[in-house]
């Protein structure tokens, strides 16, 4: 996480390369596991939202209750939630 943070990655710079990625391959599965505090400032709706438009297929987030797991399923209800 230190070393993506001094390099300049943001959540928005990864689903703009989600975005880039799904251009050429629509197939391969993509899982994005982070922390839930960037999606949190992000806001919830906001990253489904963008999440869902550039091919996200799942999240895997390492601080997530089990409330907000419900809440997000109105968004994307296809998603895969661990």
């Amino acid at each position: 996480a230190e070393r993506a943070i001094a390099g300049g990655t943001t959540l928005p710079g990864v689903l703009d390369a989600v975005a880039n990625f799904r251009q050429t391959d629509q197939d391969t599965p993509v899982v994005l596991m982070g922390y839930l505090n960037p999606v949190m400032a992000m806001g919830e709706r906001a990253f489904c939202e963008r999440a869902n438009a550039v091919g996200v297929d799942g999240c895997y987030w390492l601080i997530c209750h089990r409330r907000k797991r419900v809440d997000w399923l109105k968004w994307r209800a296809s998603w895969i939630w661990i």
